[in-house]
């Protein structure tokens, strides 16, 4: 682990809690069951909380089908394998077409399923490594489309280190992944154990990331709906949204989470990878909502 003691993933996943697992960790339960990580990403939440059994979801099924080749094949021999596309390719020349070509190489296969799922789960490895800020990003048609990356990125031996603690800490935790609609991903909430905890991080009304293009106020609606009925079972659960931002402000969220207990994390708002001069509209008001 790094000197904070957290397991941090390789790549950078557009609205990771890694940079809040400080904050957000103490606030979760003791004695979890199974922790359900309904929008797992980057599984910053799902790889450093303590429980008996994880079960992390995502709707992006590329993503998690990478994740679940990586807990199959463990860290020896998907490392070989990512060191074998790099050399196929010449990823390392850091030359954008190298890049080019693996991309379309990998959205090729994955659209007509002409390689196996673990030959696409490490492609898709190697691009994430070598895109533009490391960011996991797709297009409605399901095509891998981050550009290439600059000199900086690429799989040097820090960056190895974190890909084997990542890979050590899925196949030790024995994750359970699947990639589905975040309601469906769970039990029937009369099968749940009263100590399991849903933890959901879903894409933010408020904010322009290209996967909240996804979600809608039918979806933000039915989550609520959802929550609310853990909540009536006496299951234990975790929000992270964002109530406020840019100036414009969630007035659903607000009303929702005033039955609940609501803990702020204020932080300036980002542009990209630079931080923005602070001013009063360019404040982000974050919230994590629970049950307990």
């Amino acid at each position: 682990m790094q000197a904070d003691n957290f397991v941090h993933s390789p790549m950078t996943y557009t609205g990771s809690k890694d940079k809040l697992l400080s904050f957000l960790l103490p606030l979760f339960p003791d004695n979890i069951c199974t922790l359900y990580d309904m929008f797992c990403g980057g599984l910053a939440i799902t790889l450093n909380t303590k429980a008996e059994k994880y079960v992390a979801n995502d709707i992006c099924r590329q993503l998690i089908c990478m994740y679940n080749h990586m807990r199959i094949a463990r860290t020896a021999l998907f490392t070989h394998s990512v060191d074998e596309v790099i050399s196929r390719y010449a990823i390392d020349t850091l030359s954008v077409e190298s890049y080019n070509k693996l991309r379309d190489d990998y959205n090729f296969i994955v659209a007509t399923r002409r390689e196996t799922e673990f030959d696409s789960a490490v492609m898709l490895f190697v691009l994430i490594a070598y895109s533009y800020n490391s960011i996991v990003r797709f297009n409605s048609d399901g095509e891998f489309n981050t550009p290439a990356g600059k000199q900086n990125n690429n799989l040097n031996p820090k960056r190895r280190e974190a890909l084997k603690e990542f890979i050590d800490t899925i196949v030790n935790k024995y994750v359970l992944f699947t990639a589905m609609p975040f309601n469906e991903a769970m039990p029937q909430i009369e099968h749940m154990d009263k100590n399991d905890f849903v933890y959901c991080d879903p894409p933010y009304m408020l904010t322009s990331a290209e996967y909240n293009k996804l979600w809608s106020y039918s979806n933000e609606y039915l989550l609520y709906s959802t929550l609310d009925k853990l909540n009536a079972a006496g299951v234990r659960f975790g929000l992270s949204n964002v109530v406020r931002y840019k100036g414009k402000f969630n007035h659903v969220l607000a009303d929702w989470m005033s039955k609940y207990t609501v803990h702020f994390i204020n932080k300036d708002a980002y542009a990209g990878s630079y931080r923005v001069k602070r001013k009063e509209d360019d404040i982000t008001q974050e919230v994590f909502v629970c049950n307990y």
